[in-house]
């Protein structure tokens, strides 16, 4: 039954004195009747007159009934289960799932449940509450154990029940989310942890990394360098290969010593085709392993056709040239072609042609046009530009600013008032620190622009066109100008940037030694950016990774717009999945805003090409194509042993404690004797504003015509 309490802005005394008011008032009013009634009668219309004076009197005193409950919740305790890969793992404690479920069954958990309510939680990469533990339950193909999010799962439990413990059963090993010791909010509630699994080294072999590059180029030799992990051997061989399909590019011997060692392995391969390729790196399993899960790991590469091309076109001879070719021509994924003017028609190089210009992937322009330089190459150099390669422009004091303006649809910038004047520049970003072209590899100081040497520049007006982007401005001693120094333009799939300054020479001699790769890399840096050709804009459709398990639903996401950009929702998406057996056909569905998304069933192991066709009022709007790799993950198999030091941390600085599976027999008044694993008390109110509610005018009213009905009766007026 509820509490049930009253409130008014009057005071006792006047509600009181009111009550005896409307008595009185009543009383004086049938003290003599015409025609006389009956002493019973004249009673009962007191009685009415009364209660409804009164109840009108209290209205308006805006009286507010409150209803108060009272419900206790029982104690509660989160038992977290790992439902992981791992859990399949039968070392020398047993088979790690059995040990589990007997836990589970065990009469120390079963007296838990009549000590207060349990709430069963299973956890792989993600957690998820389950009703019961039934035969299906729990099923051990998660391919990745995240505690820490099992525990943020727990805690969130906590805000709507009584949830005053946590019981984990895991093998320790997280290999995701971090790690909930260093997350002191993730300890607010004690954990009580059982160890399954053998905490003592197992005799397994395992691939434990793999480092490569995931861009590659054709006929280029690619190292892939990875570290092999052994326990308990004995002195025993093994052979670690790679392959493409079932074709082995390298392999490499090892010798494996007795205890735990990890051995670094330095492999390669030379991709032959273009496209995507998928390789697997495996080692020979040893007598009696644990586990032959992780012997094996897979990696995909994009081969590119071939690699970047680059010309180097200068006006005329300059330091700048000699030392943007020696930096180009270090990166041996680059192909350097240097052509230079020297006057009457003739160059250094090869001779400038359509179809040389048209092989290229990057055009430098070092000190171009000048006033030697013909017509006609300047309109090669522009036909080139806008067509094909990116575009990289460095000026010299010998530009011929008049042959420069036949350039300008290629360039980021515009200029006016023309000058040959020369002054120093010093280069000062403008931009986030973490923009492409201005943030520096960990071997360079973070601040090795502000002390780079001043360039030369000419006191030309310059200004960036609208739709570039200014990432350096020009400084002139102490003075910030405006004025952009480096400034890059992507527009309609056509790439340029402007350093607008040379005597990048300087850059290299008169820095200090510290700042000597800061050309380098930011040359690197921006020929790449101009030769990465972009996809098409407008359709964006590709899987949400590149590499999925058999277990997992392969899921995409794409978005589509039209020419200005903007959403497009009524858009029909054909999918095409295709591997070396199966097709599969599907449509995407639109989520709004121009995005979309589909997911197909999981597929077994094997490289699959996608293509996506993008249909609007029946015709084709374009079309998008690429691959994804499904294949066995094993990450739970990098680490056998359980991690007993993990959750005896984890245990003791929650409050917890820690147990093995035979020594569990206290668990449960270990964890009933805890000070708050006792039932709480949850407050509910309610509050009823009687001058609102039409039942207490309704009450009002029915007094008042009930006492006029006995009047009527008795003949009163």
């Amino acid at each position: 039954m509820p509490e049930v309490s009253l409130s008014t802005s009057f005071s006792i005394l006047l509600i009181c004195l009111a009550l005896i008011g409307a008595f009185l008032i009543s009383h004086f009013s049938y003290r003599t009747t015409n025609p006389p009634i009956s002493p019973k009668r004249k009673r009962i219309l007191v009685i009415l007159r009364t209660l409804g004076l009164f109840l009108l009197f209290l209205l308006i005193g805006e009286p507010l009934v409150s209803l108060l409950y009272r419900t206790e919740q029982l104690p509660v305790t989160v038992i977290l289960i790992d439902d992981s890969r791992s859990m399949t793992i039968a070392d020398k404690a047993g088979k790690r799932a059995d040990v589990l479920r007997e836990a589970l069954a065990s009469r120390p958990l079963q007296e838990l449940f009549a000590k207060g309510e349990v709430h069963f939680v299973k956890f792989g990469d993600q957690a998820r509450s389950i009703e019961s533990l039934g035969p299906d339950s729990l099923q051990f193909a998660g391919d990745q154990t995240n505690i820490s999010g099992a525990l943020r799962y727990a805690r969130t439990l906590s805000l709507t029940s009584n949830v005053r413990s946590v019981l984990l059963l895991s093998d320790g090993n997280a290999t995701t989310g971090g790690n909930p010791i260093f997350e002191e909010e993730l300890l607010a509630l004690p954990v009580f942890s059982v160890i399954v699994g053998d905490t003592a080294d197992q005799k397994d072999v395992l691939i434990r990394k793999v480092i490569t590059n995931a861009v590659v180029y054709k006929g280029t030799r690619v190292p892939v360098n990875l570290q092999v992990r052994s326990t308990g051997a004995q002195r025993e061989r093994v052979e670690v290969t790679l392959r493409r399909e079932s074709e082995i590019v390298d392999r490499a011997s090892l010798l494996l010593e007795p205890g735990v060692h990890e051995y670094p392995v330095n492999l390669a391969y030379v991709p032959l085709e273009s496209g995507s390729q998928r390789y697997t790196v495996s080692v020979t399993s040893l007598p009696d392993e644990l586990t032959e899960r992780n012997n094996r790991s897979s990696f995909s590469a994009r081969v590119l056709e071939n690699k970047m091309k680059v010309m180097i076109l200068g006006g005329a001879p300059s330091p700048d040239i000699a030392f943007l070719h020696r930096s180009l021509a270090a990166d041996s994924n680059m192909q350097v072609t240097t052509v230079i003017e020297r006057g009457g028609g003739t160059h250094y190089g090869p001779t400038p042609t359509t179809l040389l210009f048209e092989a290229q992937d990057c055009l430098i322009l070092a000190g171009f046009p000048t006033s030697a330089t013909s017509p006609f190459l300047v309109d090669l150099v522009r036909e080139a530009g806008s067509k094909g390669p990116g575009v990289l422009y460095i000026p010299a004091r010998t530009v011929d600013h008049a042959k420069l303006t036949s350039l300008l649809p290629i360039l980021p910038f515009i200029f006016r008032d023309l000058s040959q004047t020369e002054q120093q520049t010093f280069f000062h970003p403008r931009s986030d620190p973490n923009d492409l072209f201005l943030k520096l590899p960990d071997n360079l100081p973070s601040d090795g622009w502000s002390k780079l040497p001043p360039l030369f520049s000419l006191q030309t007006a310059i200004r960036a066109k609208p739709e570039s982007d200014v990432h350096a401005v020009k400084r002139l001693r102490t003075i910030v100008t405006e004025e952009p120094l480096l400034v890059s333009r992507n527009v309609n799939r056509r790439k340029s940037v402007a350093l607008l300054g040379y005597g990048l020479w300087r850059w290299k001699m008169l820095s200090d030694p510290s700042l000597d790769g800061v050309l380098d890399h930011w040359l690197n840096t921006t020929v790449r950016w101009l030769t990465t050709r972009d996809e098409d804009r407008r359709i964006r459709i590709a899987p949400i990774k590149k590499s999925f398990t058999p277990d997992e639903p392969i899921e995409f996401s794409g978005q589509v717009y039209d020419e200005t950009l903007r959403p497009i929702d009524d858009a029909q998406i054909t999918l095409t999945v295709k591997g070396k057996t199966l097709r599969n056909d599907f449509t995407m569905s639109s989520l709004g805003n121009g995005q979309y998304d589909a997911r197909a069933r999981a597929m077994q192991e094997g490289d699959y090409a996608f293509e996506a066709i993008v249909r609007r009022g029946g015709a084709e709007a374009g079309r998008v194509s690429g691959s994804f790799s499904i294949g066995e993950s094993n990450a739970e198999f990098l680490e056998t042993r359980s991690n007993a030091l993990h959750l005896r941390q984890l245990a003791a600085q929650s409050g917890g404690r820690f147990y093995f599976p035979d020594n569990i027999g206290s668990i449960t008044d270990d964890i009933s004797s805890l000070p708050d694993f006792r039932p709480s008390e949850t407050l509910q109110s309610a509050d009823l504003a009687l001058w609102t509610n039409p039942w207490a005018l309704f009450t009002i009213v029915l007094l008042f015509s009930l006492e006029w009905v006995l009047r009527k009766q008795s003949g009163m007026l």
